[in-house]
C-alpha cells in the first residue's frame, strides 16, 4: 500500500481535499465525500475520506460506511468501524 501511496502523484492533494470538506461539513460536501469514498483506489485517501465523514457527524453517512466494513484493507475497514462508532454515539 505504501508504494501504491508514492505511485500516486494526486493523493496527497485528494486527502487534503477530503480533511478541507470536514472541517466546514454541509450536507453537500458529506455527499461529495461519499461519492469520492466510492470511487477512490488509493487506501490511504480512502481511509482519509472515512475519517473525514465521520467528522462531518451525519448519521446518514453509517451505511456508506457499513460497506467499507468487510474490505480487504485493514486501514480502510478499521477507519470505518470507527467512524460508525463515533456517528452511533
Amino acid at each position: 500500500a505504501s508504494l501504491a501511496v508514492l505511485k500516486d502523484s494526486g493523493a496527497t492533494a485528494r486527502a487534503l481535499s477530503a480533511e478541507m470538506l470536514a472541517q466546514h461539513c454541509t450536507p453537500q460536501s458529506r455527499k461529495v465525500l461519499e461519492t469520492r469514498l466510492a470511487a477512490e483506489s488509493n487506501e490511504g485517501v480512502k481511509t482519509t475520506i472515512a475519517r473525514a465523514l465521520a467528522e462531518c457527524g451525519a448519521k446518514a453517512s453509517i451505511p456508506v460506511l457499513e460497506g467499507y466494513l468487510p474490505d480487504s484493507r485493514d486501514s480502510v475497514r478499521l477507519m470505518s468501524a470507527a467512524a460508525i462508532i463515533r456517528l452511533s454515539r
